[in-house]
């Protein structure tokens, strides 16, 4: 009887701690924002299959684009609030003057995907919250003739910082 009562628990507890084993393992790699964890700094580098940007209203040739669009998927903690900005805007790994820098526009569109709970803890209960899509879409103002010699064919990378607030909201 006693063998049966210890299978019967293995059974049970089997699959259970299998499917919660494997819930950490997916969740592992995703972005989230908790209490513990309120900021997620992402480094972004423009790559060639981008296309190369060129000033809105430019005309264009092939491979450029007055446009370039990246998207991030980011795990909010039920409770918190998630902003976002752009820092440390790079030329070859150099940081730009505030000339340059004024010359990059960053658009943001932020879309809630579902709600959901996440593993972040393999031995604590998972953090409820929500599925935030980020779009950051980049585009460039016309620079001046000594701007355009400072960043034509430069590698252009950049910081997006993601932090979560307390919610504001009266409930």
């Amino acid at each position: 009887m006693k063998k049966l009562m210890l299978s019967l628990v293995l059974i049970f507890l089997l699959p259970l701690s299998t499917f919660r084993v494997y819930s950490y393992y997916e969740d592992i790699n995703v972005n989230t924002i908790t209490d513990g964890n309120n900021i997620v700094i992402i480094s972004q580098e423009m790559k060639s299959e981008d296309g190369s940007l060129v000033p809105t209203g430019a005309i264009l040739g092939v491979g450029d684009v007055e446009e370039i669009t990246f998207n991030y998927t980011i795990f909010v903690q039920s409770g918190l609030e998630m902003d976002y900005s752009i820092n440390d805007i790079m030329i070859n790994g150099e940081l730009v003057s505030t000339d340059l820098e004024d010359l990059f526009n960053f658009e943001f569109d932020a879309q809630t995907l579902e709600y959901t709970t996440v593993q972040t803890d393999l031995l604590e209960e998972g953090q409820d919250g929500f599925f935030v899509e980020v779009t950051v879409t980049l585009s460039m103002e016309f620079p001046t003739e000594e701007q355009f010699y400072l960043i034509a064919g430069q590698e252009l990378s950049f910081g997006i910082t993601f932090e979560g607030t307390e919610n504001q909201n009266i409930q």
